[in-house]
């Protein structure tokens, strides 16, 4: 096989692991919306098991990212999406990691967050599903457009994590014997709040890799 067909066949290979871990990550997060919901305890400890997995893909395909720089020293789109690659990889696991924390503290109190301001959780991991959802789809189809909605969707999710804070600090004061409780739920919004992110950093590398250049270094160009 000529070597440019060989490396085209492992670029495609790379993409597809993604999708798959992409895939999975997505299921996490469906799994974890419905599992606070629901207060179902024992699938919150199959969510903190599959974790596992997701680590193992970052390894693979960080592993396959170094191994075709280092063999093929690949320039222009080439290595743009492998160096995409391997920063998604990242968010893509941290935001699995926040599925198993959250997960982690409905099994650890034995059900999900009821306090008043806990309503707004649902709505939170609803946003950020669809941002994480979008994010990958802008990234996979090269969707510029598509990566800025999900950028500019980031803020109302900010908005309802500091309208949670707010509630659950006024329960903390009212009502000191739910104190832990709301501590729990705020670190359940905290840990959604930054499953948006990780959404809005994968719809930075999406426009990276359809334009060759990455939101933030326009922003430090204009300054």
């Amino acid at each position: 096989m000529p070597p440019r067909e060989r490396f085209d066949k492992e670029l495609s290979g790379l993409t597809a692991d993604l999708m798959d871990m992409g895939s999975m990550v997505n299921g996490i997060l469906r799994k974890t919306g419905e599992i606070l919901e629901t207060s179902d305890v024992k699938r919150a400890h199959r969510i903190q098991e599959g974790d596992v997995a997701i680590n193992r893909f970052e390894r693979h395909i960080e592993q396959t990212c170094l191994s075709l720089i280092k063999r093929e020293s690949p320039i222009a789109g080439d290595l743009r999406l492998i160096t995409a690659a391997l920063k998604i990889i990242t968010d893509l696991e941290r935001a699995a990691d926040q599925c198993a924390d959250i997960c982690e503290i409905i099994e650890r109190s034995g059900t999900a967050p009821h306090l008043a301001p806990s309503e707004l959780l649902l709505e939170m991991m609803a946003q950020a599903m669809q941002q994480f959802n979008d994010a990958l789809g802008a990234y996979f189809d090269e969707d510029e457009a598509l990566a800025r909605k999900v950028m500019e969707g980031d803020e109302p999710i900010n908005r309802l994590f500091s309208a949670c804070v707010a509630g659950l600090a006024d329960v903390i004061s009212h009502q000191p014997t739910d104190a832990m409780a709301a501590v729990d739920t705020m670190m359940i919004a905290k840990y959604i709040e930054r499953i948006g992110d990780h959404a809005t950093n994968i719809a930075e590398w999406a426009i990276y890799l359809a334009t060759g250049r990455h939101p933030k270094e326009a922003l430090l160009e204009r300054d």
